[in-house]
C-alpha cells in the first residue's frame, strides 16, 4: 500500500484529497464533523416515533452506504467518506473530499474501501491515515470477500484487500458485484449471472440467463438475489439449479438482504419481500430518489436526496442518509 500522495496527470484532483489528508493527519486535526451534523440542513432533526422513516445525517450527494454492529458509514458525490452512530450522532470524516465521487463502498471487520472513478482507497474505521490502494483504475462497482477486493473494469479484477498488484481476473463482464467468502457473483450486459469462486479454484459458472440487464445484485447464504430491469426479482441457488421469481412490477434500484427478508429501493420507496416472495411492504414512500441501501438487526438504512415531504419539511438542498425500523 502506498500512502496517499499527490497524483499526477490526469489524477491531479484526487491529489489535493491526498494532501489534505496528510496534513490533518500530520498535525493531529480532529477530523470530525460538526458537533451536530444535522447543522448542514439548518438545524436539528426531529425525533420521530418508531417505525418512521426519518433522517439520521446529512450529505450534499450521499451515493453508497454501509452499515455494522455500531455505525453507518457512507460515501459522497465529492469523494468524503463519512462514519456516524447508527443515531446519526458523532459523524466524522474518515476520508476528506477528493474532486471524483466515490460511488461504491465496502467494509471488512476494521476497515472501509471505496472506490471512483480513478481510484480504490482504503481507511480504518477508527480514522487515520487513507491509503490508495490503487489509483489509474476505472472501476465501475466494488466487493470484497474479507480478503481481497474485486472491482468491475473491463471484465472482474481483484487487488489483495492489504494492498498489492492489480490482477486481472475474468476479460469479460461487469457491474453489478456481490461478493462473499466463497463466491463472487458478475453480470453480462445481456442479463447472464455468473459466479466464480473466490479462491479461484473453479471455472466460471453460469447462473442462468435474466431476459435483459440486471439492475441490482445481492448474495446471502449461498443465494444470488437478482432485480432485473424489467421489474421482476429472483432467486438462484450459487450452487446451480433453477430461478424462482419473487416479485414482479417492481422497479428495484438496490437490493440488500439478511436474515429477516429482502429489501429494496425503487424509484421513490423503500420495500420489504419475504423469502417466499408475494407482495411486497412499503417502509418508507414519497422519497426522492432512494439509491444505496443496508441493513441491521433492527433497521433499513438507505441514501435519499431528500426525506418524505410527511415526515419533515425540506430545508435546503442535499441529501440524507436515513433509517426506518423493520416490520
Amino acid at each position: 500500500m502506498n500512502l496517499l500522495a499527490p497524483v499526477a496527470g490526469a489524477l491531479l484532483a484526487l491529489s489535493a484529497c491526498v494532501s489534505q489528508v496528510e496534513d490533518r493527519t500530520s498535525r493531529g486535526e480532529d477530523r470530525a464533523a460538526p458537533a451536530d451534523p444535522n447543522d448542514l440542513l439548518g438545524g436539528p432533526i426531529h425525533a420521530f416515533a418508531p417505525g418512521t422513516p426519518r433522517a439520521i445525517a446529512a450529505s450534499p450527494d450521499p451515493l453508497a452506504l454501509a452499515v455494522d454492529e455500531a455505525f453507518v458509514y457512507w460515501t459522497d458525490g465529492d469523494g468524503s467518506v463519512w462514519r456516524a452512530s447508527k443515531d446519526g450522532s458523532g459523524a466524522m470524516l474518515l476520508s476528506p473530499a477528493g474532486g471524483a465521487p466515490a460511488f461504491a463502498i465496502a467494509t471488512d471487520a476494521g476497515r472501509v474501501f471505496w472506490a471512483t472513478p480513478q481510484a480504490i482507497g482504503e481507511v480504518s474505521k477508527l480514522g487515520g491515515p487513507a491509503y490508495f490502494l490503487a489509483t489509474g483504475v476505472a472501476p465501475r462497482d466494488l466487493a470484497t470477500d474479507g480478503t481481497s477486493l474485486f472491482f468491475a473494469q473491463s471484465g472482474i479484477r481483484a487487488i489483495p484487500a492489504d494492498g498489492g498488484p492489480v490482477a486481472s481476473i475474468v476479460t469479460y463482464g461487469g457491474a453489478p458485484l456481490a461478493a462473499d467468502s466463497a463466491s463472487v457473483l458478475f453480470a453480462l450486459p445481456s442479463g447472464t449471472l455468473l459466479r466464480m469462486a473466490t479462491n479461484h479454484s473453479t471455472g466460471i459458472q453460469d447462473l442462468g440467463w435474466f431476459s435483459g440487464p440486471i439492475a441490482a445484485l445481492a448474495l446471502y447464504q449461498g443465494d444470488a438475489y437478482v432485480a432485473t430491469g424489467q421489474g421482476a426479482l429472483f432467486r438462484v441457488s450459487t450452487s446451480g439449479g433453477g430461478m424462482i421469481r419473487l416479485a414482479k412490477n417492481l422497479p428495484v434500484v438496490r437490493l440488500a438482504v439478511d436474515a429477516s427478508g429482502i429489501y429494496a429501493t425503487t424509484a421513490d420507496s423503500v420495500v420489504s419481500i419475504a423469502f417466499a416472495g408475494g407482495d411486497p411492504v412499503t417502509l418508507a414512500d414519497h422519497l426522492r430518489a432512494p439509491r444505496a441501501i443496508a441493513l441491521d438487526a433492527d433497521s433499513v438504512y438507505w441514501t435519499s436526496d431528500g426525506q418524505p415531504a410527511r415526515a419533515i419539511a425540506a430545508r435546503g438542498p442535499g441529501g440524507y442518509i436515513m433509517k426506518v425500523a423493520k416490520r
